[in-house]
This record gives structure tokens, C-alpha cells and sequence, in this order.
């Protein structure tokens, strides 16, 4: 597999922040001038990895247990990582290579030793299975604005940080960019006062399925797509929420909750504890939304994607995090 890298030395970079004051630089210089490494604290956490001949299951056990929703697979023979595998592609294959008999009951064990198959699957076999989590990784010396271009060019959702040695050292998201550009939004005026209609921005097809369908419909389309999340609509088309990938959270560490994948959608989505501080959702903007109203929408709710809805609250369009940092660079002052 080829590795890309994106860098530069570090006093080209810095040299580019010497020659102005970024307090008063537009975005462009804002993000040609800060260092993708100051986006994290100097004390780091622990980058959770598993082995590319690990089975696949120990991924999922690893995901649940440190509540993330990808992890980077290492190849102890290269020496080097060969990509990420999610909570889909893992949840996904299980269900793949297994019967619903299968997963309505029993114990972790027990399904593995009655599925010789999934047994023997590894995580190396199963990365990017989902084809949304290719291996780009960038330089902690690079500007920001090449980790921008990178995630907007390949469509990635993370990115992982290495420093000089190659050795990985954090991964940033695409929500680490909008919220550091929110942030800052004085230096993206111009782009945050155009509107979703004027940019044309998410209007394009929404992928959907309606709250009765199987919840394993879901994901098999989020999956065979290349989707990250899908829209979930009434009987008469009307929004009614959102799944995507982060929702296979809630089949949590018990191998008995993989049975929930058959349920209705719109019960597995019951799921979800009721948190008063969380704003009720699925999150959706109108046409005539300006680009600061979409990104505190983002920011307020940790979404990784808005609709956008007619007057009868029917989906036209979807904007994603990836849409929308391809526009900022479009729009670069």
C-alpha cells in the first residue's frame, strides 16, 4: 500500500507566521501560518492500535472498551501502519459472516466457535473494508491548510500526525478543523456570510430509508454507498432523524447486542439514553442558512452532517464536514 505524507520544514512554516500578524491575517494566511501540531496539548494520550493479524473481533472489543469509533491497524512486518478499520467495517463483517440465530444470543466465545470463519478474520483483511478510510497521513510541521487540502482532495474523515521520525503521534479529524475555524471565523468573513443557496452546497442526493426499516438495512447502505450516515424519513418523506456509523455505539461490548441490528431503526435509535444536555436532533439548516449559522450548527452538536429541508421538512440535501471544509478552500480569501 502506498503511504502519502505531506510536510515541510519547519521554518518555512514559521516564517510565514513571522511575516505577519495572524490576529489580523485573512483565513488563508491563517492557515498557511499555524502548525497542524497546534492543534493538540504537549502531553499527548496514548494512540490505541491493533495488529494487522489480530482478529478481527479484538477490534471490536478495542473500539467498545475505549469508546472510539476507528483505530489504526499496524503491520509489525512493515513496520508501519496500513490504514484504519471503523466500528462499520468490524460490526459489518460480524454480521456479514454471521446468522441472525447466531447473534440473538450467547456469549462472545460461543459465536466464535461457531463461526470458524469469523474467527480466523483479521483486521488487516478487514481494513477499510468500508472504503471510506484511506491512509494519508501528514507532518506535525505542516501548515494546517495542507491537512485541509489533503482531507478535502481524498475525502478522508482523519488523518493521522507523525512526527519527524515517522512515528504517529495523534490523528486529526475534520471536526478538529471546524472547530478551530469557527474559532476564528473573523478571518473567514466573506465565507461565512454566504448562504447554503449561494454556494450550492448540499444539494445533491440524500441517501434514505424510512423508521420501519431493519436497522442492518442501514448499514449494509451506509457500507455498499460509501456513506457515512444516512437520513431516516417517515412514511410521507418527512425527516425524522439520522444513523450513521457513531450509532454502532449503541450495540455495545455484548455480543448479544449485535441482535439489535434487526430491529426497526427507528427503536434501535431509542436506544440512546436521553441526555437533557443534548440538543435534540437530526440537525438541519434551510437555504437561505449562512455558512456561520452551519458551522455553529456543527460545532453545537458534534454532527458530522446537517440536512437541508424544505418547508415540509423533507430532506433536499445534506451537507457533511468534508463539504463543508471543500468549500472554505474554495473560498480562501
Amino acid at each position: 500500500m502506498t503511504e502519502h505524507i505531506i510536510g515541510g520544514r519547519r521554518e518555512d512554516v514559521v516564517r510565514v507566521a513571522d511575516k505577519q500578524d495572524l490576529s489580523k491575517s485573512s483565513g488563508k494566511d491563517f492557515l498557511q501560518g499555524t502548525l497542524v501540531e497546534s492543534l493538540f496539548p504537549e502531553q499527548r494520550t496514548k494512540i490505541i492500535t491493533v495488529q494487522c493479524t489480530d482478529p478481527v473481533i479484538t477490534a471490536f472489543q478495542t473500539l467498545i472498551e475505549h469508546k472510539i469509533l476507528s483505530v489504526p491497524v499496524f503491520d509489525s512486518q512493515r513496520r508501519s501502519y496500513n490504514g484504519f478499520i471503523d466500528m462499520l467495517d468490524v460490526v459489518y463483517t460480524i454480521v456479514a459472516l454471521s446468522s441472525e440465530v447466531e447473534l440473538t444470543g450467547g456469549s462472545l466465545s460461543q459465536l466464535l466457535n461457531k463461526s470458524e470463519q469469523l474467527r480466523k478474520t483479521t483486521c488487516g483483511q478487514v481494513v477499510d473494508a468500508s472504503g471510506r478510510n484511506p491512509y494519508y497521513r501528514v507532518e506535525d510541521n505542516a501548515p494546517l491548510l495542507a491537512a485541509i487540502e489533503l482531507m478535502a482532495t481524498h475525502r478522508v474523515h482523519r488523518i493521522p500526525i507523525v512526527n519527524h521520525d515517522g512515528e504517529l503521534i495523534s490523528i486529526v479529524t475534520q471536526s478538529h478543523l471546524v472547530r478551530l475555524i469557527h474559532r476564528n471565523i473573523g478571518k473567514f468573513a466573506k465565507f461565512a456570510a454566504l448562504t447554503v443557496q449561494e454556494l450550492k452546497l448540499g444539494f445533491k442526493q440524500v441517501h434514505s430509508l424510512t423508521e420501519s426499516h431493519k436497522t442492518i438495512e442501514a448499514f449494509r447502505t451506509i457500507h455498499d454507498k460509501k456513506v457515512s450516515g444516512l437520513a431516516v424519513v417517515s412514511e410521507s418523506g418527512e425527516l425524522v432523524g439520522n444513523i450513521s456509523a457513531s450509532d454502532m455505539r449503541l450495540i455495545g461490548g455484548d455480543v448479544q447486542n449485535l441482535s439489535r441490528v434487526f430491529m426497526p431503526i427507528a427503536q434501535f435509535l431509542d436506544l440512546h439514553p436521553k441526555d437533557d444536555s443534548k440538543l435534540p436532533g437530526p440537525y438541519c439548516v434551510v437555504s437561505s442558512s449562512t455558512m456561520e449559522e452551519v458551522m455553529f450548527k456543527f460545532v453545537l452538536t458534534g454532527a458530522h452532517r446537517v440536512y437541508t429541508v424544505d418547508q415540509e421538512k423533507k430532506p433536499i440535501g445534506v451537507i457533511s464536514l468534508g463539504d463543508l471544509l471543500e468549500a472554505i478552500l474554495k473560498h480562501l480569501d
